[in-house]
């Protein structure tokens, strides 16, 4: 006599979908065959579909601040993403007027007048920071932010101040040269983006070429070329005419 074998298969293919198989197999030994039914049900996946991290911007820095002695603004630079975001994240400017602008500043110099870290964590912010002389070099980014990344950037730009202002990193020579300093924070952070953290290669594009005088005497002989070309032309054309005459 045939016999009947029931089976039950439950199976979760690929953590998608569950699935429940009714097999009723029946063989004749006499006769081999095999029939088999199946009865699938699909049940769907409820679980939360797992979300990519938040934060995948370039985007790094919210503001780089010079502050004096007293807490008074020397240079600042607010950023804000190029692109859209929500407000609260990373990219989005949390100081966008004025008035919270200095408020902040405001609290910042007096949360960090009396500390002598390097890292604070303020109004919901990472703050990396450096004393020099009369003023303080602050890099504020947000909280997910790496704190290497910006005590990097405060890194390069106290050490490119310096080697453009020639070791006096103070509000009166900051001022003095107030294009070279923007211009340095700006080759070191971009629209709050990080260039570049070498402080030599930021100097060397900040620099102001050297004045060189117009004495062919001082000039290096791959530059006489066309100084001498023009005195040899000059002095033919002299000869020339004294020849005719």
């Amino acid at each position: 006599m045939p016999d009947t074998l029931g089976v039950f298969l439950a199976l979760n293919v690929a953590g998608a979908a569950a699935a429940n198989v009714s097999c009723p197999i029946q063989t004749d030994i006499s006769k081999p065959q095999l029939q088999l039914h199946l009865d699938i049900t699909i049940l769907p996946d409820t679980r939360p579909i797992a979300t990519m991290p938040g934060n995948l911007s370039l985007f790094t820095v919210n503001a780089i601040l010079i502050l004096d002695q007293d807490g008074a603004r020397v240079l600042a630079k607010y950023y804000a993403a190029p692109h859209p975001t929500a407000p609260g994240e990373p990219g989005s400017n949390p100081y966008p007027t004025l008035k919270e602008q200095q408020d902040f500043e405001k609290g910042l110099f007096a949360k960090t007048a009396k500390q002598s870290n390097d890292i604070i964590l303020y109004d919901n912010r990472i703050v990396v920071y450096k004393p020099e002389s009369d003023i303080t070099l602050y890099v504020i980014g947000s909280l997910a932010e790496n704190e290497i990344l910006l005590y990097n950037v405060v890194l390069a730009l106290r050490d490119a101040l310096s080697i453009l202002l020639k070791n006096a990193t103070d509000k009166r020579t900051i001022i003095e040269n107030y294009d070279m300093v923007s211009l340095a924070v700006d080759e070191i952070v971009d629209d709050g983006i990080v260039l570049e953290t070498d402080p030599a290669a930021v100097a060397a594009r900040v620099s102001k070429p050297p004045a060189h005088e117009l004495n062919p005497q001082k000039l290096d002989f791959s530059e006489q070329g066309l100084y001498n070309a023009w005195n040899i032309g000059s002095k033919m054309l002299a000869n020339k005419l004294r020849e005719g005459l």
